[in-house]
Protein backbone atom coordinates (compact mmCIF):
# COMPACT_ATOMS: atom_id res chain seq x y z
CA UNK A 1 0.00 0.00 0.00
CA UNK A 2 2.71 2.41 1.12
CA UNK A 3 4.44 2.16 -2.58
CA UNK A 4 0.82 2.97 -3.71
CA UNK A 5 0.95 6.39 -2.25
CA UNK A 6 3.54 8.31 -4.01
CA UNK A 7 2.43 7.56 -7.72
CA UNK A 8 -0.98 8.29 -6.55
CA UNK A 9 -0.18 11.65 -5.30
CA UNK A 10 1.57 12.63 -8.24
CA UNK A 11 -1.57 11.44 -10.28
CA UNK A 12 -3.74 13.49 -8.13
CA UNK A 13 -0.88 16.35 -8.65
CA UNK A 14 -1.36 15.87 -12.38
CA UNK A 15 -5.47 16.01 -12.07
CA UNK A 16 -5.17 18.94 -10.05
CA UNK A 17 -3.74 20.63 -12.73
CA UNK A 18 -5.73 19.71 -15.20
CA UNK A 19 -8.72 20.66 -13.99
CA UNK A 20 -7.66 24.19 -12.92
CA UNK A 21 -5.78 24.73 -16.26
CA UNK A 22 -8.41 23.14 -18.33
CA UNK A 23 -8.83 24.73 -21.65
CA UNK A 24 -11.61 27.06 -22.89
CA UNK A 25 -11.89 29.22 -25.91
CA UNK A 26 -11.03 32.53 -23.73
CA UNK A 27 -8.55 30.73 -22.25
CA UNK A 28 -7.11 29.95 -25.87
CA UNK A 29 -7.93 33.65 -26.89
CA UNK A 30 -5.94 34.69 -23.81
CA UNK A 31 -3.23 32.20 -24.47
CA UNK A 32 -2.81 33.20 -28.37
CA UNK A 33 -2.45 36.51 -26.97
CA UNK A 34 0.58 36.57 -25.15
CA UNK A 35 2.62 34.11 -27.81
CA UNK A 36 2.15 36.91 -30.32
CA UNK A 37 -1.05 36.39 -32.00
CA UNK A 38 -3.12 39.85 -32.25
CA UNK A 39 -6.46 39.33 -31.48
CA UNK A 40 -7.28 35.98 -32.47
CA UNK A 41 -10.65 34.80 -33.39
CA UNK A 42 -12.40 32.15 -32.22
CA UNK A 43 -11.23 29.77 -34.39
CA UNK A 44 -7.45 30.33 -33.85
CA UNK A 45 -8.90 29.60 -30.27
CA UNK A 46 -10.11 26.76 -30.80
CA UNK A 47 -7.04 25.35 -32.29
CA UNK A 48 -4.83 26.82 -29.29
CA UNK A 49 -7.49 24.83 -26.73
CA UNK A 50 -7.17 21.22 -28.45
CA UNK A 51 -3.25 21.49 -28.14
CA UNK A 52 -3.33 22.87 -24.93
CA UNK A 53 -6.14 19.44 -23.96
CA UNK A 54 -3.83 17.67 -26.10
CA UNK A 55 -0.68 17.67 -23.37
CA UNK A 56 -3.07 18.48 -19.94
CA UNK A 57 -4.68 15.25 -20.70
CA UNK A 58 -1.99 13.63 -20.37
CA UNK A 59 -0.73 14.54 -16.74
CA UNK A 60 -2.28 12.34 -14.38
CA UNK A 61 -1.44 8.81 -16.13
CA UNK A 62 2.25 10.24 -17.18
CA UNK A 63 2.27 11.66 -13.50
CA UNK A 64 1.14 8.00 -12.44
CA UNK A 65 3.62 6.29 -13.93
CA UNK A 66 6.70 8.50 -13.70
CA UNK A 67 7.37 7.96 -10.05
CA UNK A 68 7.02 4.03 -10.83
CA UNK A 69 9.68 4.27 -13.47
CA UNK A 70 12.07 6.78 -11.51
CA UNK A 71 12.04 5.33 -8.59
CA UNK A 72 14.40 2.31 -8.84
CA UNK A 73 17.18 4.34 -10.12
CA UNK A 74 16.23 7.47 -7.01
CA UNK A 75 17.87 5.61 -4.39
CA UNK A 76 20.47 7.97 -1.96
CA UNK A 77 19.16 11.31 -4.69
CA UNK A 78 16.32 13.65 -3.62
CA UNK A 79 16.46 15.71 -6.78
CA UNK A 80 15.18 12.54 -8.29
CA UNK A 81 13.18 11.26 -5.91
CA UNK A 82 11.06 14.39 -5.54
CA UNK A 83 11.42 16.50 -8.94
CA UNK A 84 12.08 13.99 -11.43
CA UNK A 85 8.66 12.24 -11.64
CA UNK A 86 7.16 15.85 -12.12
CA UNK A 87 9.51 17.30 -14.78
CA UNK A 88 9.65 13.48 -16.81
CA UNK A 89 5.84 13.42 -16.91
CA UNK A 90 5.93 17.18 -18.74
CA UNK A 91 8.31 16.39 -20.69
CA UNK A 92 6.63 12.68 -21.82
CA UNK A 93 3.65 14.59 -22.22
CA UNK A 94 4.98 16.94 -24.80
CA UNK A 95 6.35 14.45 -26.64
CA UNK A 96 3.34 12.75 -27.11
CA UNK A 97 1.48 15.63 -27.71
CA UNK A 98 3.92 16.56 -30.51
CA UNK A 99 4.41 13.45 -32.21
CA UNK A 100 0.09 12.95 -32.65
CA UNK A 101 -0.35 13.96 -36.76
CA UNK A 102 -1.75 17.42 -37.22
CA UNK A 103 -5.11 17.52 -38.23
CA UNK A 104 -6.10 20.76 -40.38
CA UNK A 105 -4.98 22.10 -43.72
CA UNK A 106 -1.55 21.93 -44.91
CA UNK A 107 -0.32 25.62 -45.46
CA UNK A 108 2.61 26.09 -47.84
CA UNK A 109 5.18 28.09 -46.70
CA UNK A 110 8.63 29.15 -49.10
CA UNK A 111 10.49 30.48 -45.54
CA UNK A 112 12.88 28.33 -43.61
CA UNK A 113 12.87 27.64 -40.49
CA UNK A 114 16.21 27.39 -37.97
CA UNK A 115 15.98 26.67 -34.12
CA UNK A 116 17.08 30.23 -33.84
CA UNK A 117 13.47 31.35 -34.60
CA UNK A 118 12.07 29.72 -32.25
CA UNK A 119 14.35 28.69 -29.10
CA UNK A 120 17.14 31.60 -27.77
CA UNK A 121 20.64 30.72 -27.89
CA UNK A 122 21.14 31.66 -24.05
CA UNK A 123 18.50 28.76 -23.57
CA UNK A 124 19.90 26.37 -25.42
CA UNK A 125 23.69 27.06 -23.87
CA UNK A 126 22.05 26.74 -20.51
CA UNK A 127 20.44 23.27 -21.07
CA UNK A 128 23.96 22.26 -22.98
CA UNK A 129 26.55 23.49 -19.78
CA UNK A 130 23.77 21.85 -17.23
CA UNK A 131 24.13 18.91 -19.60
CA UNK A 132 27.99 19.01 -19.70
CA UNK A 133 28.06 19.44 -15.73
CA UNK A 134 26.24 16.51 -14.71
CA UNK A 135 28.06 14.03 -17.20
CA UNK A 136 31.43 14.98 -15.35
CA UNK A 137 30.26 14.45 -11.90
CA UNK A 138 28.13 11.26 -12.63
CA UNK A 139 31.59 9.98 -14.71
CA UNK A 140 33.34 10.99 -11.39
CA UNK A 141 30.47 9.20 -9.38
CA UNK A 142 30.52 6.25 -12.08
CA UNK A 143 34.57 5.90 -11.52
CA UNK A 144 34.08 6.11 -8.25
CA UNK A 145 31.38 3.15 -7.92
CA UNK A 146 34.18 0.50 -8.21
CA UNK A 147 35.35 1.06 -4.93
CA UNK A 148 31.58 1.10 -3.51
CA UNK A 149 30.76 -2.33 -5.73
CA UNK A 150 33.80 -3.86 -3.77
CA UNK A 151 32.70 -2.30 -0.21
CA UNK A 152 28.96 -3.84 -1.12
CA UNK A 153 30.14 -7.24 -1.84
CA UNK A 154 31.77 -7.70 1.59
CA UNK A 155 28.57 -6.57 3.14
CA UNK A 156 27.18 -9.20 5.65
CA UNK A 157 23.74 -10.35 4.79
CA UNK A 158 22.01 -10.03 8.16
CA UNK A 159 23.49 -6.35 8.28
CA UNK A 160 26.21 -6.61 11.02
CA UNK A 161 29.73 -7.04 10.22
CA UNK A 162 32.03 -8.50 13.27
CA UNK A 163 35.90 -8.52 13.47
CA UNK A 164 37.44 -11.48 13.24
CA UNK A 165 38.59 -11.47 16.28
CA UNK A 166 34.45 -10.69 17.64
CA UNK A 167 35.53 -7.64 19.52
CA UNK A 168 34.06 -5.07 17.78
CA UNK A 169 31.01 -4.92 15.27
CA UNK A 170 29.50 -2.48 13.08
CA UNK A 171 25.65 -2.35 11.76
CA UNK A 172 23.81 -0.90 8.81
CA UNK A 173 20.69 -1.10 7.65
CA UNK A 174 19.59 -3.23 4.52
CA UNK A 175 18.75 0.29 2.72
CA UNK A 176 22.10 1.56 3.20
CA UNK A 177 24.35 -1.41 1.82
CA UNK A 178 21.88 -1.22 -1.41
CA UNK A 179 22.10 3.10 -1.68
CA UNK A 180 26.10 1.64 -2.18
CA UNK A 181 25.49 -0.78 -4.49
CA UNK A 182 23.20 1.00 -6.74
CA UNK A 183 24.76 2.77 -9.74
CA UNK A 184 23.42 5.90 -9.43
CA UNK A 185 25.67 7.63 -11.39
CA UNK A 186 24.89 5.38 -14.05
CA UNK A 187 21.26 6.27 -14.31
CA UNK A 188 22.07 9.33 -14.31
CA UNK A 189 24.20 9.06 -17.24
CA UNK A 190 21.03 7.30 -19.21
CA UNK A 191 18.49 10.02 -17.63
CA UNK A 192 21.38 12.88 -19.40
CA UNK A 193 21.46 11.38 -22.56
CA UNK A 194 18.02 10.76 -23.06
CA UNK A 195 16.98 14.52 -21.51
CA UNK A 196 18.74 16.05 -24.25
CA UNK A 197 17.82 13.34 -27.14
CA UNK A 198 14.33 14.43 -25.91
CA UNK A 199 14.64 18.00 -25.78
CA UNK A 200 16.52 18.32 -29.42
CA UNK A 201 13.98 15.92 -30.89
CA UNK A 202 11.22 18.42 -29.79
CA UNK A 203 13.13 21.42 -30.96
CA UNK A 204 13.39 19.70 -34.24
CA UNK A 205 10.37 18.47 -34.62
CA UNK A 206 8.86 22.14 -33.68
CA UNK A 207 11.26 23.51 -36.44
CA UNK A 208 10.60 20.87 -39.81
CA UNK A 209 6.55 19.97 -39.44
CA UNK A 210 4.70 20.80 -42.10
CA UNK A 211 2.49 24.10 -40.92
CA UNK A 212 -1.12 23.52 -40.50
CA UNK A 213 -3.98 25.87 -39.99
CA UNK A 214 -3.68 29.76 -39.79
CA UNK A 215 0.45 30.49 -39.67
CA UNK A 216 0.18 33.18 -37.47
CA UNK A 217 -1.40 30.37 -34.59
CA UNK A 218 1.00 27.54 -35.87
CA UNK A 219 4.26 29.81 -35.65
CA UNK A 220 2.99 30.74 -32.22
CA UNK A 221 2.25 26.72 -30.80
CA UNK A 222 5.73 25.90 -32.79
CA UNK A 223 7.64 28.34 -31.00
CA UNK A 224 6.03 27.64 -27.69
CA UNK A 225 6.83 24.04 -27.83
CA UNK A 226 9.86 24.24 -28.39
CA UNK A 227 10.85 26.74 -25.50
CA UNK A 228 8.41 24.98 -23.35
CA UNK A 229 10.90 21.83 -24.01
CA UNK A 230 13.62 23.34 -23.65
CA UNK A 231 12.57 25.07 -20.39
CA UNK A 232 11.78 21.55 -19.13
CA UNK A 233 14.91 20.15 -20.54
CA UNK A 234 17.04 22.73 -18.03
CA UNK A 235 15.13 21.71 -15.29
CA UNK A 236 15.61 18.08 -16.02
CA UNK A 237 19.45 18.49 -16.42
CA UNK A 238 19.16 20.37 -13.19
CA UNK A 239 17.90 17.36 -11.40
CA UNK A 240 20.73 15.29 -13.14
CA UNK A 241 23.23 17.49 -11.53
CA UNK A 242 21.72 17.29 -8.33
CA UNK A 243 21.78 13.78 -8.39
CA UNK A 244 25.02 13.10 -9.63
CA UNK A 245 26.25 15.87 -7.20
CA UNK A 246 24.06 13.95 -3.92
CA UNK A 247 26.09 10.34 -5.57
CA UNK A 248 29.53 11.67 -5.04
CA UNK A 249 28.41 13.37 -1.53
CA UNK A 250 26.83 10.06 -0.47
CA UNK A 251 30.10 8.02 -1.36
CA UNK A 252 32.07 10.41 -0.06
CA UNK A 253 30.72 10.22 3.84
CA UNK A 254 30.16 5.88 3.62
CA UNK A 255 31.61 4.83 6.51
CA UNK A 256 32.85 1.40 5.89
CA UNK A 257 33.90 -1.09 9.09
CA UNK A 258 38.07 -1.29 9.61
CA UNK A 259 39.83 -3.65 6.93
CA UNK A 260 37.06 -2.71 4.27
CA UNK A 261 38.74 -1.21 1.17
CA UNK A 262 38.94 2.69 1.56
CA UNK A 263 37.34 5.55 -0.47
CA UNK A 264 39.67 6.80 -3.32
CA UNK A 265 41.45 9.60 -2.22
CA UNK A 266 39.95 11.99 -4.98
CA UNK A 267 36.90 11.58 -3.25
CA UNK A 268 37.62 13.92 -0.84
CA UNK A 269 38.45 16.46 -3.26
CA UNK A 270 34.57 16.84 -4.50
CA UNK A 271 33.30 18.33 -1.39
CA UNK A 272 33.23 21.29 -3.65
CA UNK A 273 29.96 20.29 -5.44
CA UNK A 274 28.17 20.28 -2.66
CA UNK A 275 27.50 23.70 -3.06
CA UNK A 276 26.02 23.48 -6.40
CA UNK A 277 22.41 22.99 -5.32
CA UNK A 278 21.94 26.13 -4.35
CA UNK A 279 22.74 27.54 -7.46
CA UNK A 280 21.64 24.92 -10.24
CA UNK A 281 18.53 25.07 -8.53
CA UNK A 282 18.29 29.62 -9.12
CA UNK A 283 19.67 28.46 -12.43
CA UNK A 284 17.17 26.16 -13.48
CA UNK A 285 14.21 27.87 -11.99
CA UNK A 286 15.22 30.84 -13.71
CA UNK A 287 15.73 29.01 -17.02
CA UNK A 288 12.58 27.82 -16.68
CA UNK A 289 10.22 30.30 -16.18
CA UNK A 290 12.52 32.59 -19.23
CA UNK A 291 12.30 30.03 -21.60
CA UNK A 292 8.96 28.22 -21.53
CA UNK A 293 7.21 31.77 -21.30
CA UNK A 294 7.05 33.94 -23.93
CA UNK A 295 8.98 37.02 -23.82
CA UNK A 296 8.08 40.40 -24.93
CA UNK A 297 9.08 40.49 -28.65
CA UNK A 298 8.04 37.33 -31.15
CA UNK A 299 9.61 38.29 -34.39
CA UNK A 300 9.14 35.06 -36.07
CA UNK A 301 5.52 34.44 -34.80
CA UNK A 302 4.80 38.48 -35.98
CA UNK A 303 6.35 38.01 -39.38
CA UNK A 304 4.20 34.63 -40.08
CA UNK A 305 1.18 35.43 -43.03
Amino acid sequence: MERLITPLTYAAVGLAILLVLWPTVSTGQRFLCRWGVPDPDEQQAVHAVAYLRNRRLLYPPLFLLAPVLIAPASGDSSPLTFLAPLIAGLLVAEAIASLRPPRGPRVATLVRRHWRDVVPRWAMATLLALASAAVALAVAGLIAQTWADRVSALLPADGVWRSADGSSTWSFSGGYATDIGRPTSLFALVGIAVGVAAVLGLVRLAVRRGPVGDPRVDAALRTRTARVAVGIGIAWMAAMVMGASNRLQFLRHFMVPPGFPQAPGWLAHTSATDLTGVVVLFVAAAGWIWAANPPRRLPYVRAAA
